[in-house]
């Protein structure tokens, strides 16, 4: 038998099977028992008389009258399993067994049981007796009873934060919540390493801490402490940092700081309590002292806005720029601790999102750390909506964070640039500033854990742009940053203390710096040992220190702390990412304990409005651009380019869209919903309705600003766009008539072309960046000497003299209107892309019936119209509107861009709606409806080649009947016979 593993290791307890004496008294007690009882009549006239020759048919057994051939059966079978088994017990005991031992485990559970005891190093407090660090005691029992100027007097217990003696709430929080989230999810990696009981003692050591620094009783607090000790050296004071001590042997004083306005601080120890009564809900007494933490915390987070860190010192170390991520971290944690509704609403709140970042770039965007949040909120909400789909009012919100979340996972790959790499292939996820390690570590862990999301949701990948990467690419890449930190990287150096048999020795930390001697080395006496070039003399097991430089490099010396102090978030990351690699592959995610406290979904869930913020941004809200760049499930078309060149080109200044309560342009505005834009303007023609429109998902959290605007009006024209300098125009409003027009002139060429003219020098004038001109293929078919067999293209334009002799007025229009657009822009320097569509099918948003879904509702009622004139192909509505964003957020489209779902005959067209829909009266063509007509799969090349995917025509068109059936305006089904 073997004692038990201090840390929860298996309990290699080998039972010694029973005696051979303990079975023969076994059978003794049993034969005893059965003759227990006096012999009856019967059984004494088979001792004492030979009784008759003649065999009885039946066995009295006393209590029971059997036939003789059944009790004989009954008897010669026990007799013969007795017999089998013994032979069987006996080959068993004979051949020689082989024991199948398990693989060793792999550098990453090693590396994780190192990792694991940096922790027990950075104990404060009174040390529990399996601390296991043999240089390391009690320290600082007194913190907070010697400071008379706090309310807070037992504050012992918690952590160093790294290689001083300073307690700091703030990373020492987001440490034990990345701690509790990787246990969350990969409990049964860490039950397999043995290392379960020992991180579950971890977190508990640090949430015990957190209960002493806020009144965890109450309801609601007025502050919490922030820090005890001090690491302010330019006074010369005695503290933390100026002195050189072991931690056992600190003498001076150690003040408390308190904060009483500190959203951010207290909204990250919510969350801490808040996951680790998810890891300790087992326990349901102490998980619901933590929940009732939880709350209280998150509460004065809402109650008293400021950041903890403004105005004191700990500015110089931890300094927290916004608190609007932790609110959203914080929130997501409750509400899967709670089930509390009102949580995810506050977690899904489109106001608090934008100020955390959500809908910006920036040089950090989908970098998680102790300061920024987000990325980990956007990770741990996507799994909500992976796996339970709440569905309304948090779709939206979170289908957002979901396209978000993939966006980061993009440029965390090799292929793009959105961060550098040194030549050993450490990610710069901080941009060559130093200490890399704790960021590479961070991401190691949201991609393999995104990774094991998406296998355990059966989805085998997603979409960068127009590539399609399997879920693997995603553990590749976090296994590239551990190894190298691991030492698989140009110094072969492990960057684990303890790991492998080149580490650094001389690391940045008091406690292992300085031999455990019986000396008590004073404030000053220990600046030898800081400054000695010898190893330390103590191990620091586990630590993961600062790291190399952009160049690979690192000196190992003990003053440099940018390469050789490791720091409690840094670690919890590490700890976080190993566990999440460790093992088999084939072993994922806990799926559902996450989810113990949440209750079934409603479809429809009241949203309470009292969680929306009025607020503009509280300090400073850095400025950047929206790089949610249209990454949709299994529908992704953007390509992702380099941040860098998305900061420029995609920042979410006001746009306008004309005709924005029509067809396409309703679809357009939804997408720029969906995409982040919060100010849009909307150029409607006069006493139109554009109600629908402010249903939208996301409409109620944007500025949609309605302009009744006549096209031929340019100063009503210039009111709409004097808005959006450095933005766009969409210019998509275009007379479009069913029937025939009276007037051509007045109904169709002016209006198309003076109203271009007088929107392009709108944009012209207010400085508009980009003008999506929405043209149409009638601008370029029909074309009777463009060559027979030849595959329509962008340079293909409309005959005009020949519609004007059939007097088709529609394409006219539209040719003369692209045209005199690109003149207008060639003249004034206008940035103009066209995008030339194709016949639109979809869901009609607006609410009557628009030209293209016309031309297939006619069709289902049996009209014969070839649309000779005017077909090239259809295209889903919503891939038109996402190409005109792709279109106006990538720097080099330029020129023309046919959008089509591919071309075809119309005839062929209408035998596939008939073989969707045989219950119309379609009409079967005969012959080429477009003679001459190449077909072609995938004629929008140029589309393609930036990255969009096109839906599929069925699609289209079953989506359009449904809404034209919903309108009632499709009812006509062919009579049954």
């Amino acid at each position: 038998m073997y004692g038990r593993d201090p840390w929860g290791g298996p309990l290699e307890i080998a039972a010694d099977s029973a005696t051979d004496d303990d079975r023969s008294r076994n059978l003794q007690d049993y034969d005893r028992a059965a003759l227990s009882r006096p012999l009856d009549e019967t059984q004494q006239s088979w001792l004492l008389g030979p009784g008759e020759q003649k065999k009885k048919k039946y066995v009295d057994l006393g209590c029971i009258i059997v036939s003789r051939k059944i009790f004989v059966w009954t008897v010669g079978t026990i007799l013969a399993a007795g017999l089998l088994a013994g032979f069987i017990t006996l080959i068993v005991k004979t051949v020689p067994r082989h024991h199948h031992k398990p693989p060793p485990p792999d550098n990453y559970t090693l590396a994780l049981n190192k990792a694991l005891m940096f922790f027990n190093a950075q104990r404060s407090g009174k040390l529990p007796k399996h601390n296991n660090v043999s240089w390391r005691g009690n320290s600082c029992v007194n913190d907070g009873e010697s400071d008379s100027s706090t309310l807070f007097k037992d504050l012992s217990g918690g952590y160093y934060d790294a290689g001083d003696a300073i307690k700091f709430n703030f990373p020492q929080a987001f440490a034990m919540t990345m701690l509790s989230w990787s246990v969350i999810e990969y409990k049964g990696k860490f039950e397999a390493a043995g290392e379960l009981n020992h991180v579950k003692d971890i977190i508990k050591w640090g949430t015990d801490y957190f209960l002493k620094t806020f009144n965890h009783t109450a309801d609601t607090i007025d502050r919490i402490v922030s820090q005890v000790g001090q690491g302010d050296t330019t006074g010369g004071t005695e503290n933390d940092h100026y002195c050189w001590m072991q931690p056992e042997d600190i003498d001076y004083k150690r003040p408390v700081t308190e904060c009483h306005s500190c959203s951010d601080l207290a909204a990250e120890m919510a969350a801490s309590l808040a996951s680790a009564s998810i890891v300790f809900k087992d326990n349901k007494a102490y998980s619901q002292k933590l929940i009732h933490g939880a709350k209280t915390l998150f509460k004065f987070s809402r109650d008293q806005r400021g950041r903890y860190s403004n105005g004191n010192e700990a500015e110089m170390f931890y300094n927290s720029t916004g608190y609007y991520d932790e609110y959203v971290w914080g929130a997501a944690w409750l509400y899967y601790a709670t089930g509390n509704n009102s949580y995810l609403q506050l977690a899904t709140t489109p106001g608090i999102a934008k100020h955390a970042g959500a809908f910006w770039g920036g040089p950090y965007y989908g970098v998680l750390n102790w300061d920024n949040k987000l990325a980990g909120a956007q990770v741990l909400l996507s799994r909500l909506r992976l796996f339970l789909s709440p569905g309304y009012p948090y779709e939206e919100i979170l289908k957002t964070f979901h396209n978000q979340t993939s966006i980061f996972m993009c440029s965390f790959l090799p292929y793009y640039t959105s961060f550098n790499r040194t030549r050993g292939g450490l990610i710069q996820l901080n941009h060559g500033n130093p200490q890399p390690l704790q960021y590479a570590v961070n991401a190691a862990f949201l991609t393999t854990l995104f990774s094991d999301y998406m296998e355990a949701a059966d989805t085998p990948g997603w979409y960068c742009g127009p590539r399609f990467f399997s879920t693997k690419v995603l553990r590749e890449f976090a296994e590239t940053q551990i190894n190298y930190i691991l030492g698989k990287n140009p110094r072969k150096m492990s960057y684990v203390v303890g790991f492998g048999n080149h580490y650094p020795k001389h690391v940045h930390h008091r406690g292992a710096s300085i031999p455990k001697n019986k000396v008590k080395y004073n404030c000053k006496g220990g600046w030898k040992w800081r400054d000695s070039k010898k190893p330390n003399p103590n191990v620091l097991v586990g630590a993961m220190v600062a790291g190399p430089d952009k160049h690979d490099g690192f000196r190992d010396v003990r003053s440099n702390y940018n390469y050789t102090e490791p720091t409690l978030a840094g670690n919890a990351g590490l700890v976080a990412a190993l566990v999440a690699l460790s093992g088999e592959k084939s072993v994922g995610i806990d799926k559902n304990t996450i989810f113990s406290a949440v209750p079934p979904m409603k479809e429809q869930v009241g949203r309470d409005e009292s969680w929306k913020i009025a607020e503009g941004c509280a300090g400073s809200c850095e400025n950047g651009s929206n790089l949610e760049r249209g990454i949709l499930a299994n529908s992704i078309y953007l390509e992702i380019i380099s941040i860098k060149q998305a900061r420029m080109a995609a920042a979410k200044a006001p746009v306008c869209v004309t005709g924005a309560n029509g067809f396409i342009g309703s679809w357009v505005v939804k997408t720029l919903l969906e995409h982040g834009y919060s100010t849009i303007h909307l150029s409607i023609f006069p006493a139109s309705d554009p109600s629908h429109l402010f249903s939208l998902p996301g409409a109620a959290a944007a500025a949609l600003l309605v302009h009744e605007v006549d096209l031929l009006d340019s100063a009503a024209v210039e009111k709409a766009v004097e808005g959006c300098a450095g933005g766009g125009v969409f210019h998509v409003a275009s007379p479009c008539s069913l029937e025939d027009p009276v007037d051509p002139q007045a109904e169709l060429l002016d209006p198309a072309v003076k109203g271009t003219l007088n929107v392009l020098a709108a944009a012209n004038k207010f400085g508009v960046r980009r003008v999506l001109l929405t043209s149409s293929i009638s601008a370029m078919v029909p074309n009777p000497a463009w060559p027979t067999a030849t595959v329509v293209d962008e340079s293909c334009w409309t005959d005009l003299d020949y519609c004007r002799q059939r007097q088709k007025w529609y394409p006219v229009s539209k040719t003369l209107a692209e045209k005199a657009a690109w003149d207008f822009a060639k003249e004034n320097g206008v940035d103009v892309v066209a995008i030339n569509p194709a016949t639109c099918l979809g869901q009609l948003l607006q609410p009557g019936l628009n030209a293209s879904c016309a031309v297939l509702l006619q069709l289902l009622q049996g009209s014969k119209d070839t649309q000779e004139y005017h077909w090239l192909g259809a295209v889903h509505v919503k891939d038109v509107a996402k190409a005109q964003l792709l279109l106006f957020e990538t720097p080099k489209a330029s020129g023309r861009y046919l959008c089509t779902n591919g071309i075809y005959q119309f005839g062929d067209f209408a035998q596939k709606v008939a073989s969707l829909f045989p219950e119309f009266p379609v009409h079967r063509f005969k012959g080429e409806t477009q003679p001459g007509l190449a077909a072609c799969k995938d004629a929008a090349k140029k589309l393609i080649d930036l990255g969009l995917n096109f839906s599929p025509v069925e699609d289209a068109v079953r989506e359009t009947v449904l809404s034209l059936k919903a309108k009632g305006l499709l009812g006509q089904e062919k009579p049954s016979s």
